[in-house]
């Protein structure tokens, strides 16, 4: 109930955020909250998701729809289990440590160093993400370790460089 909660004051606010970009700027008052929700209301920005469990990302898409926007999914470990629903939406995934643990009991030891090479095949736009400023030193060993498992050298570099600026919307500007 409480996600559900949270889940319905962001739709919410990309309500108002849609309201608010419709109002003509002399007739109404600053809100800054809104303002800043107005690029993802109108579809410019995307919103970055949090979402690792297959359920979670299947959750965030159905978000998207409902709400009418664009996302990202951060974290995404076990976006190749939704690879395909992931390509037909065109959701890229800024994947969270590959070094981690898999996120399953059953899941094989190396399913999380598997990953990006499995949404690579998927064709899933995706850039390598380290959960954090304190770890953006492993980047490079994120990218190894999934190469090591599958990932083509070529396509990990890109999801360092080119893809990761294409998801942030930099790509024509780097």
């Amino acid at each position: 109930k409480e996600r559900d909660a949270r889940v319905q004051r962001v739709e919410d606010l990309i309500a108002r955020a849609r309201s608010y970009s419709k109002t003509p700027v002399a007739e109404r008052a600053t809100d800054w909250n809104l303002a800043a929700m107005v690029p993802v209301a109108e579809g410019r920005q995307p919103l970055f998701v949090a979402a690792n469990a297959d359920s979670d990302i299947r959750e965030a898409v159905a978000f998207a729809d409902r709400a009418g926007v664009k996302i990202v999914i951060m974290g995404g470990l076990e976006a190749p289990l939704v690879a395909s629903l992931l390509k037909a939406k065109d959701i890229p995934v800024v994947l969270g440590s590959v070094l981690a643990l898999p996120t399953r009991e059953d899941a094989h030891h190396a399913a999380t160093y598997r990953a990006a090479g499995e949404l690579a095949q998927a064709g899933v736009l995706f850039a390598f993400g380290t959960d954090g400023a304190d770890n953006n030193r492993l980047l490079p060993y994120e990218a190894a370790i999934s190469v090591a498992w599958g990932l083509d050298r070529n396509r990990a570099l890109r999801a360092m460089t080119l893809d990761a600026a294409t998801i942030l919307g930099g790509a024509d500007r780097v």
